[in-house]
């Protein structure tokens, strides 16, 4: 009961603190002592401490276990199934759910009971190495004798963790038949960096205290971990999108460090960004990398891996990397970051991982896993190690690599006792020797192997045992994969047919390829080849090679789909023709098809690349072939009437009327199309029309257009709306006034309406002064973002943008330069990209993936479906035909028959890339009109470029 008080002493330190301290908890003691002796306790039992309290997590784990009612558990962010783990499930799966060290724990405590266990995927669950650990601990008390799959694919097991669980699995006495142990450091060789943001930063980036979050809500970048140097190994950042308003302006990329700090990456030459609503960019362009790069949003993971020995950059969702990759200059450093050019955006840096840094290689877990796979009593089947740097990298040992795994792996391989017959060893590193090496064991005679990567390709391994026929189409065959298979078709004397259409095989793959086709003298009847995105210098190569085949035995040959005359810059380059040439004319030849579709065979698409040598060599070649072709494809070429001319000139002195000629999709007139018809089998189903004007001398994009019967309005990137009289196709004037990108135009009577990403909408006389200035009547603010669709009838002006409304305005008091809003529509959970006045009604689209219908009276929404899978960008009626046309960033564009309550879908065209070399990564349609004449013909333009 006594007070003891401590004055203010100078003489009073730590140590007389501590013993202060120790007093009090002595004396604490003590009276817990005389309590329980009061209790009638003995004096040793009053003196023996209480046990520990159990962890927190066993309490949880036994609670859960009694509460049976309770299904679903949110510990750290992601909802726990621990009914499933408690009750005996046989199939538990947490694939791409987040979780935290206290969700394993728990889930490790919950297994414990659960024998039945059957198969368990926690891949792409981004585990620590702390709680990796504590999972796969688990199977060494519970003993799921059961368990015959494991996933466990994009954690941190690392070494140590992978000693701990072959261990546990051994304990078990499981005959585990699956386990996929991707992407978990299995070698070490991993150093984590510091994932800070702000080593470079514009004004605009908001950072948390810990430095691992940023914050943008206007224009800026942010730069994440250190700065990466070349040939300093591979690095890996991952980022967790936690906020993003607008997909069309938030990115993620690298910089170098002279980048525009106030813009975005990729924004200029000094970095690379991949921007939220799809697609990668450099200098502000789309850039081409072979095929769709995804969309990424609020919720998902997005990675980065930077190779600064190969200067290649990758891209990864969610734990799965994409096959594109992009070329880098690392001369000056680079460094991961993220911009914003739209919208509020906020991300978390969650780790940066360097390949190839301070830690030492360690193959002692990769040996204990062989040892598994060859014990006599072992019944696996699947594994999945890849991205585990199986042959080191190469900042170790003075830049050598280490074969010490590989020779492992190759041992056990070998031995009988390997049942495995599904593999995965891609993202290793490893040499064409290393993949020879591989693919040779796995096609022993006693191999069990179905099924290899080393690469991108998925091995048919089964399949290349075959003699006489390989159909290796759409496999994902890319440049090392394919120097591979060339080295597997040195042994192939009698290959007749191989089909290679649909993959990447690029200049070293096709030459290594051609050269093993002519030097196993194989009798190859037929190669098929397209669409593998071969330039001239790989084409050439091929066409090379097979020119060396003796005798000539090639009767069909399929190069449709690949750029095949451009050379270095984009420039044309005929050589190919001349070597296609070269082979109709030799001796011997048995060349009876040829295929060359779309091999831009005049030039790249436009009236500047268009050029005729390509098409005279090929004539001069069919008139001195040795052998008439049977059939010649030369569709989607854009051919013209002189060139078709002379193609059916050079067709009549030396083949028959039989041939087969198709000139689909050119350009040819219906009197040029009649004469081919007489000397031949012609097919040519379509015909682009000619551009009759080009118009140019902008700065920036042109992003709306609309005519009259006198002049042309171009929504100018830059602001300005240039009018071009069409009497003499000049210039004749521009409407400035607002501040930002002007987006969309449209006509009212005598004035012109438009909006702006500065989010007004200006109505302006359409008449102008003699010396070309204009009027702007009013400007109508109300727009909380930027404005994407003006629309307008009689007394109303409609217009929407990207902060989810639609406002109607008074066009009668714009007119007299006041803005009135007569009403204003929030219907839309997204940004609000078209609007269309049809049927006595008015129609929205949105990045919500529906449309929807107003009255036009009420402004009451009368009818609302879901219409797309991705942000509809644009509308179109036919009212003549009685349908609404309605165009998305999936390539759709569906046609819409409507009643009072319902809309239904009559019909869908999807957009292609016509796999030129300008052929974009993104297939979104952007902009829908319909004939005004006629009321039955729908144009589209897009992504992909051309018109259709």
């Amino acid at each position: 009961g006594e007070w003891w008080e401590v004055r203010n002493i100078a003489t009073i330190g730590r140590s007389e603190c501590a013993l202060m301290q120790s007093m009090l908890d002595a004396a604490g003691a003590l009276e817990q002592i005389e309590r329980r002796l009061a209790h009638g306790e003995s004096l040793e039992q009053a003196m023996t401490p209480p046990p520990p309290p159990e962890a927190a997590s066993k309490q949880l784990a036994r609670a859960v276990r009694k509460c049976s009612s309770l299904q679903m558990l949110n510990l750290s962010g992601t909802p726990l199934p621990v009914r499933m783990c408690v009750g005996g499930s046989a199939e538990i799966s947490l694939a791409q759910k987040r979780v935290h060290d206290r969700d394993a724990v728990l889930l490790a405590n919950l297994l414990h009971s659960n024998t039945g266990l059957r198969s368990l995927n926690l891949s792409q669950c981004r585990m620590s190495e702390a709680a990796t650990l504590s999972l796969v601990s688990v199977f060494a008390v519970s003993k799921p004798a059961s368990l015959t799959e494991l996933r466990l694919a994009d954690n941190r097991l690392r070494v140590s963790g992978a000693h701990v669980l072959l261990n546990s699995l051994v304990l078990s006495g499981c005959q585990l038949q699956v386990l996929d142990l991707s992407s978990n450091e299995l070698c070490g060789g991993t150093t984590a960096e510091d994932c800070s943001f702000g080593a470079i930063k514009g004004s605009a980036a908001r950072l948390s205290d810990d430095g691992q979050v940023c914050r943008l809500d206007s224009d800026g970048l942010c730069s994440a971990g250190m700065r990466m140097e070349r040939n300093s190994g591979c690095y890996h950042v991952e980022f967790e999108v936690m906020t993003v308003t607008d997909g069309d302006g938030a990115y993620v990329g690298i910089i170098k460090a002279d980048a525009n700090k106030s813009s975005y990456p990729g924004s200029d030459d000094k970095g690379i960004g991949w921007r939220a609503k799809g697609g990668v960019r450099h200098l502000h362009n789309t850039v081409d990398l072979g095929g769709t790069l995804a969309s990424w949003g609020q919720g998902d993971r997005v990675g980065l891996m930077l190779d600064t020995h190969k200067s290649e950059l990758s891209f990864i969702k969610n734990g799965a990397m994409f096959e594109q990759k992009y070329p880098v200059s690392i001369d000056a450093g680079m460094y991961f970051a993220v911009g914003r050019y739209y919208g509020s955006y906020v991300v978390r840096c969650v780790y940066i991982h360097q390949l190839g840094g301070n830690e030492k290689m360690d193959y002692s877990a990769l040996e204990r896993l062989c040892a598994c796979m060859t014990r006599p009593d072992n019944q696996l089947k699947e594994l999945s190690i890849a991205n585990n740097q199986l042959a080191g990298v190469s900042k170790f040992n003075s830049g050598q690599r280490n074969d010490q795994g590989l020779r492992c792996l190759l041992s056990a391989f070998e031995k009988p006792e390997c049942r495995l017959t599904h593999l995965d060893m891609s993202g290793n590193g490893l040499s064409d020797e290393d993949a020879a090496a591989v693919l040779g064991v796995a096609l022993r005679p006693d191999s069990s192997v179905k099924q290899l990567k080393i690469h991108q390709w998925l091995v048919p391994v089964q399949q290349l045992a075959e003699d006489t026929t390989l159909d290796l189409r759409a496999q994902r065959i890319e440049e090392a994969d394919a120097v591979l298979l060339g080295r597997l078709l040195r042994t192939r004397t009698q290959l007749t047919k191989l089909e290679l259409s649909g993959n990447k095989l690029d200049t070293a793959g096709a030459i290594a390829i051609a050269e093993a086709l002519a030097g196993s003298g194989t009798p190859l009847r037929e190669l098929n080849v397209a669409n593998n995105r071969l330039r001239k210098r790989a084409a050439a190569g091929l066409v090379g090679g097979i020119a060396a085949f003796e005798p000539p035995t090639l009767r069909v040959l399929d190069l449709s789909h690949n750029p095949i005359t451009e050379g270095p810059a984009g420039s044309f380059d005929a050589e190919v023709i001349e070597q296609i040439g070269a082979l109709l004319c030799a001796e011997g030849s048995q060349l009876c098809t040829l295929r060359l579709s779309c091999t831009q065979l005049l030039g790249a698409d436009g009236e500047a690349g268009y050029t005729r040598e390509g098409l005279l060599l090929l004539a001069q070649a069919l008139r001195r072939c040795t052998q008439p072709l049977e059939s010649l494809f030369l569709d989607g070429n854009l051919m013209r009437d002189a060139e078709a001319e002379l193609l059916a000139e050079a067709i009549t002195k030396h083949h028959n009327t039989s041939l087969v000629l198709d000139l689909s999709t050119n350009s040819l007139s219906s009197d040029c199309l009649s004469k081919i018809r007489g000397v031949c089998s012609l097919t040519a189903t379509f015909q682009k029309p000619l551009c009759e004007r080009t118009v140019i001398g902008f700065d920036k994009c042109v992003y709306g257009a609309i005519a009259d019967e006198s002049a042309l309005y171009l929504a100018h990137g830059s602001g300005p709306i240039v009018k071009i009289g069409m009497d003499e196709w000049k210039e004749a004037g521009r409407f400035e006034g607002h501040t930002d990108d002007t987006n969309c135009v449209e006509l009212l009577g005598d004035y012109l309406l438009s909006g702006s990403d500065d989010y007004s909408v200006k109505v302006w006389d359409k008449a102008m002064s003699s010396a070309g200035e204009s009027s702007c009547l009013a400007t109508l603010m109300g727009h909380e973002a930027r404005i994407w669709c003006v629309v307008a009838a009689d007394d109303r002006i409609f217009s929407c943008g990207a902060d989810k409304t639609i406002i109607v305005w008074s066009a009668t008091d714009a007119q007299r330069g006041v803005g009135t809003q007569l009403a204003r529509l929030t219907n839309h959970a997204d940004v609000v990209y078209a609007l269309r006045l049809a049927f006595g009604s008015l129609f929205s689209s949105s990045a919500d993936k529906t449309i929807k219908r107003y009255n036009l009276e009420t402004y009451g929404e009368t009818l609302s479906w879901e219409a797309h899978n991705h942000s509809i960008t644009c509308l179109a009626a036919a009212e003549r035909v009685g349908l609404l046309c309605s165009g998305a960033e999936d390539g759709k564009i569906c046609l819409w028959s409507l009643s009072p309550d319902a809309a239904k879908c009559t019909g869908t065209f999807t957009v292609r890339p016509n796999n030129s070399h300008s052929t974009s990564a993104n297939l979104a349609i952007y902009a829908l009109a319909v004939d005004p004449v006629a009321g039955d013909v729908l144009f589209s333009g897009g992504a992909d470029y051309p018109g259709h």
